[in-house]
């Protein structure tokens, strides 16, 4: 029995010895990222795992991107890591050696590949660590066989330069003003249309969509913020005013008189927000297209007997 018990306290000292080898030899990035998880034991033990995880001789790239690059991490925040795999072949085979290393850490609660958005090599797990919930995003990808875009908030964990720099990064796309008018009009009468017939829930989910893809964009615009960001972070990005105006786009009741003020709302406030525009940003548009779209609605309201 004691002999046993020496031989596995000698084993627990290897496993020690060789992942503080690993620790002590991380890269300036890494150690960068393992500081800003300091405040959040959980996510920097975790994060740390992950970064131990090795596949026989398969040479193995690491990446993170999101808000452990930004620097916005909290401790709800996700661990965002990208793993490139040299080997094409042996892409299924890391990808499945990664979901037991996750499972020999923690409690693994839950996980499943990010096919609902049509990312089968993205990972999605969650975890409970020392009581806390931790989600990890692990996109498990081989760029030499295929390469792609990454975002533009990312950071390599390599020492020197390596397949992920190669990569081309995302960049900030400009945007169509005149394009996203014609659709925020379009878009006025489609949702005006579900509240007609009923269909309450679709029409309080299209307003959402036209809110970020469309209203959003000209006030993130006017605040000199990044317009794609949609609904991310309002609350502390954007005056009390403002947020005031959006919450007039959210229905207090499931009804159409409801639906259909939220919707008067959201067009009064896009076009508020589309004369300021224009004074800084002039673009070519018909001016009274969105005026002729709110015309027919409230027609249309008028006689169906609800207003």
């Amino acid at each position: 029995m004691l002999k046993k018990k020496l031989s596995s306290y000698t084993d627990g000292l290897k496993v020690l010895m060789q992942h503080g080898e690993k620790l002590r030899d991380m890269t300036e990035n890494q150690q960068k990222i393992i500081h800003r998880l300091s405040p959040y034991p959980a996510l920097q033990a975790t994060f740390q795992h992950c970064l131990l995880f090795r596949h026989g001789t398969t040479d193995l790239s690491f990446a993170v991107k999101g808000s452990l690059v930004s620097g916005e991490v909290d401790g709800l925040s996700d661990i965002d890591l990208y793993i490139n795999v040299a080997d094409f072949t042996q892409l299924s085979a890391v990808q499945s050696a990664f979901v037991q290393h996750i499972r020999e850490y923690g409690e693994l609660l839950t996980w499943f590949r990010a096919e609902h958005i049509n990312m089968p090599d993205l990972l999605v797990f969650y975890l409970k660590v020392d009581g806390e919930l931790v989600k990890v995003d692990a996109e498990i990808i081989c760029l030499q066989q295929q390469n792609q875009v990454l975002p533009e908030k990312f950071l390599s964990l390599q020492e020197n330069g390596d397949i992920f720099d190669e990569q081309p990064k995302e960049r900030q796309q400009p945007v169509d003003f005149a394009l996203i008018y014609r659709k925020f009009c379009a878009w006025q009468w489609f949702i005006y249309c579900k509240i007609a017939r009923g269909e309450l829930f679709q029409a309080a989910r299209s307003i959402d969509f036209s809110r970020e893809h469309a209203l959003l964009i000209l006030i993130r615009i006017h605040m000199d913020l990044p317009p794609m960001d949609g609904h991310r972070r309002i609350e502390q990005l954007l005056p009390d005013d403002i947020l005031q105006q959006l919450s007039l786009t959210y229905p207090h009741h499931l009804n159409k008189q409801s639906m259909f003020d939220c919707l008067t709302q959201l067009s009064e406030i896009f076009a508020h927000y589309w004369a300021q525009l224009m004074v800084v940003k002039p673009v070519t548009h018909d001016n009274q297209l969105l005026e002729r779209i709110n015309q027919q609605i409230h027609e249309h309201y008028s006689k169906s007997g609800n207003s």
